[in-house]
């Protein structure tokens, strides 16, 4: 395969491509262009025929560029430059996002006052909350930590019924105190959080409640340091405790 440089005027759409671009999409795509550059060469094939990129070199026409970065590709037959041609568009219609990173990268980006429909997505995507079916992945976009309205009663920002339930079995159990004690600290991770409620509550909270609630990880207000402070902490807690277990 070649790399050069060719007029766009020289360049000829497929006729058969049945990948369309709406007017939205290539002022999407344009913007990204003149924002990052002509990152991703358009594919042409030994006549300048278009294998992959007609909405880059559609969008690049409205920005009056006149050449754009190619590469000639030259081993393909021509079944498979017309099969390429499906493939390119729909293979990458396949893949999936992982959501809870999705929204961790473009809040980030929004806190760097990054514009976000450059990335293509106009607005964070919601991520699932509460009552989506497993009380244990509830996920939560992050919250703005202002009053809303009555402060939560302590009783009502988690439920412990899981909780109870594995320490009664672990406390009736035949086992030494020291496996007990292990079993107990694990059984914690079962605690279930109301995080909208915790955001109410945070903002209703004096300080010091506050900060210790950042280190609990119980609200988000920097990834890194919750994660330092407390998600893997965690980890490291229960790993700790079963480490002692074994060298008892």
């Amino acid at each position: 395969m070649k790399y050069q440089q060719i007029k766009i005027d020289e360049l000829k759409p497929y006729k058969n491509n049945a990948r369309k671009h709406s007017k939205d999409q290539l002022k999407k795509i344009a913007a990204s262009i003149k924002e990052f550059g002509f990152m991703n060469p358009v594919l042409v094939d030994g006549k300048n025929t278009i294998i992959a990129g007609h909405g880059r070199v559609e969008a690049a026409k409205t920005l009056g560029i006149e050449a754009v970065p190619c590469v000639l590709v030259e081993h393909l037959s021509e079944s498979q430059k017309r099969a390429y041609i499906i493939a390119d568009n729909r293979l990458a219609e396949l893949s999936e996002w992982d959501m809870e990173l999705l929204n961790l990268e473009l809040n980030e980006l929004k806190q760097l006052d990054f514009k976000l429909d450059l990335t293509g997505f106009d607005a964070i995507p919601k991520l699932e909350g509460p009552g989506s079916g497993n009380i244990y992945t509830n996920k939560i976009q992050i919250p703005l930590y202002e009053i809303k309205g009555e402060k939560p009663s302590e009783a009502n920002l988690y439920d412990t019924n899981k909780y109870d339930e594995l320490v009664g079995e672990i406390e009736v159990m035949d086992a030494p105190k020291k496996v007990k004690d292990f079993l107990k600290h694990a059984a914690a991770r079962h605690t279930v959080f109301s995080y909208d409620k915790i955001a109410e509550y945070y903002a209703h909270a004096p300080k010091n409640v506050q900060k210790l609630m950042e280190k609990s990880a119980l609200v988000i207000i920097d990834y890194k340091a919750a994660i330092e402070n407390g998600f893997v902490q965690l980890s490291n807690d229960l790993a700790e405790a079963y480490k002692n277990e074994l060298d008892a």
